[in-house]
């Protein structure tokens, strides 16, 4: 109608855009069901209290919230995450583990509109609930790259740089950082590939300046590129903290090498992302000409499981009076639309992350990960 536009941040999907998006939301749906993920779908309108919870107050800002006529503050969502936590909470004593679930939807959160995030977006989330051990990260390591292979791309496109947020802080404590001083550390080591030596300014600002001899044990940890040299650069400290996660990596890599994913991995621990809620295994895609973005980066794991107690819900408590810890969480999550060029698909950004732990009266650990893509085409 002439004189109407749409809203900013929200988008009109003509017939060829909508071709395109649902050529997506298929080949995520075949990579879902071929990993044996069962989709299911949930309201699109939840309590505000909901993600208030999970994120805190000052999440409203950036939600489509209001008031309904019955005067329930409610929201638009802006995720999946606290939703398939109540809906697996209310049928966790009944469901089968692993819980593997995904969905296809939309979200809308309340930002600055601009290329490639607007404020209405398609996502693809796939969670695994109740997964001990590293085989859940083998199993989204593989399901990213079939995400990305099935839109046609290679080994010759792209890898994924594979690092350990738990190693570093077990190998920092083992050099005799506390864990302030290692939280530092880590910051500074996202900052080192741009930043070089003055990411250290971050240490020294908040600990004093770092020793020299402590500065090169750093940096040659950070240059490690394969399982050969970590294990000899772990085999002289005797820490059963460290003897334990080299066995993890082990397996992932182990796990990811027998699916005949090797080509794809490249040991890289300079990928920690910054933030203090980043915790375990993280890993991020890129393509091998560099011409892009990343197609991948860590996502948020300590949210990812939240305090749901407060609802009553069984999940965040022990699972039906059950004594164990609950059960872990892993995450994928995918954006669309993704761009169009000619003869191929334009992968703009994604989300990574594993093993979070929130206090609760029962330890809770979760992961996320995520592919997300341009939302303008």
């Amino acid at each position: 109608m002439a004189g109407f536009q749409s809203l900013p941040g929200f988008r009109d999907f003509h017939p060829e855009d909508f071709f395109r998006r649902q050529h997506i939301f298929r080949t995520w749906r075949q990579a879902a069901t071929s990993f044996g993920f069962q989709e299911y779908d949930a309201p699109v309108l939840e309590p505000l209290e909901l993600y208030k919870t999970k994120s805190g107050d000052e999440i409203e800002a950036q939600l489509f919230s209001f008031t309904d006529k019955g005067g329930r503050e409610v929201s638009l969502r802006p995720e999946m995450t606290p939703t398939v936590c109540r809906m697996v909470g209310e049928k966790a004593g009944s469901l089968k583990r692993p819980i593997k679930w995904f969905s296809i939807a939309e979200f809308y959160r309340y930002e600055r509109a601009q290329k490639g995030r607007l404020r209405a977006f398609n996502q693809f989330n796939a969670d695994i609930f109740g997964e001990a051990g590293p085989e859940a990260e083998i199993e989204l390591i593989a399901l990213l790259i079939q995400c990305l292979a099935g839109f046609g791309l290679t080994k010759d496109d792209f890898y994924v740089r594979l690092s350990d947020r738990d190693l570093w802080f077990f190998y920092l404590e083992a050099l005799g950082f506390n864990d302030a001083q290692a939280r530092s550390i880590l910051t500074v080591i996202d900052r080192y590939e741009k930043a070089g030596d003055d990411a250290f300014k971050v240490y020294a600002e908040a600990h004093g300046a770092l020793p020299a001899d402590l500065k090169e044990k750093v940096l040659a940890f950070l240059k490690i590129k394969g399982l050969a040299e970590l294990e000899a650069a772990l085999t002289p400290f005797k820490s059963d903290k460290l003897a334990a996660r080299l066995a993890d990596w082990r397996k992932v890599l182990g796990g990811v090498a027998a699916m005949g994913l090797a080509d794809f991995i490249a040991v890289d621990l300079s990928v920690v992302r910054g933030l203090a809620y980043y915790t375990g295994f993280v890993f991020e895609a890129f393509d091998r000409k560099g011409d892009l973005r990343a197609l991948a980066i860590p996502g948020n794991p300590v949210s990812a499981l939240i305090t749901f107690t407060l609802f009553g819900l069984p999940l965040l408590r022990a699972m039906q009076g059950e004594a164990s810890p609950l059960p872990r969480r892993h995450r994928v999550v995918l954006r669309a639309p993704i761009r169009r060029e000619p003869g191929r698909l334009e992968f703009v950004r994604a989300a990574f992350a594993e093993d979070g732990v929130v206090p609760l009266p029962h330890q809770a650990s979760g992961a996320l990960v995520g592919i997300a893509a341009a939302d303008a085409l």
